[in-house]
């Protein structure tokens, strides 16, 4: 039978409760009023999100403590536009500079072709994308970039035909109801002068694979892919990807071709997704348009009528 304490109470526990009045077993709260078992950290990439595991280093994280769906499509929208801005104002300089010394520009559209490259995928695409890492700490961690395995690059193979498997199928399934796409303005300036194919398969793999991927795949579908899951954060990268391609291909009318790059989009996104690794989705998108590049430049350098199926190969160029 238990005892009383002197004021009546009823004795139940060994201890007197403490003077400020708190339950017994319990710690205090922080002074900052966070709840318990909350760690804070100054690492970009542990700051209270931490998405999917699959080793040591492949962790991925909302490095910046975006919280907001929307923020993030805000940010995302803004690399893009940034990206944009930085390779329009270096090209207009580059052009104007070279003009200014003599040097026929706007003449030359191989040269046009390189300048136009070098400073949107380049400089605007890589540099936006290598200043926001550095700004927010990220690392190849975050970006999931290391040296493919074999299975990997069996994985990029397959890719490939995935990806014209994609544009065609969709291509053709928009031709059956009566919509057609639009040529890419690249084509336009091809027919002009094939020796820009030339120079653009190289580019593919060295600018425009990398560049575009870096930014759409390796930052704006990371951020996408923790924040939402990655269904949803997939298919809004891929939303995205497909229409900033609007300009190049002449506008809204051009709307066929742009769900083509949708579904383009979605087998580099997944990709990405499932193999975890950047150099997939770089590879397959350089191979996909130098692919593209050297069956136009067969054509318009033999006189002959374009077959459907090359017609088919070039009616979405992601680039």
């Amino acid at each position: 039978m238990s005892d009383w304490n002197e004021d009546g109470d009823d004795w139940g526990v060994d201890d007197d409760p403490p003077e400020d009045g708190d339950g017994w077993g319990v710690d205090d709260p922080p002074e900052d009023g966070n709840d318990w078992h909350t760690t804070d950290s100054d690492d970009p990439n542990t700051d209270g999100f931490v998405g999917d595991t699959t080793g040591d280093d492949d962790i991925q994280s909302d490095g910046d403590g975006d919280r907001s769906l929307l923020r993030i499509t805000a940010v995302s929208i803004g690399l893009v536009i940034g990206a944009f801005l930085i390779g329009t104002v270096t090209a207009v300089i580059i052009l104007v500079a070279l003009q200014g010394v003599g040097v026929p520009v706007f003449e030359d559209l191989v040269l046009l072709s390189v300048i136009s490259t070098v400073t949107l995928q380049g400089i605007g695409m890589l540099g936006i994308s290598a200043w926001y890492m550095s700004r927010q700490g990220y690392g190849l961690e975050f970006i999931r970039l290391r040296m493919p395995t074999l299975r990997e690059v069996g994985w990029v193979f397959g890719g490939i035909l995935g990806a014209f498997a994609a544009s065609i199928g969709v291509q053709s399934a928009l031709a059956a109801l009566g919509y057609e796409g639009s040529e890419h303005e690249v084509v336009e300036m091809a027919t002009a002068n094939p020796e820009i194919l030339l120079v653009m398969i190289p580019l593919s793999f060295l600018l425009i694979g990398p560049g575009e991927e870096l930014l759409f795949r390796g930052l704006i579908q990371t951020k996408f892919v923790n924040r939402s899951g990655v269904l949803p954060g997939l298919v809004l990268a891929s939303v995205l990807f497909a229409v900033v391609h609007i300009p190049a291909y002449g506008g809204f009318d051009s709307m066929p071709t742009i769900i083509g790059l949708f579904f383009i989009s979605l087998v580099l996104g997944g990709l990405y997704e499932y193999t975890e690794n950047l150099f997939v989705p770089i590879v397959i998108h350089g191979a996909f348009n130098a692919i593209q590049f050297g069956a136009l430049y067969v054509v318009l350098t033999t006189d002959g009528e374009m077959p459907a199926t090359v017609a088919s190969l070039l009616a979405t160029i992601p680039f």
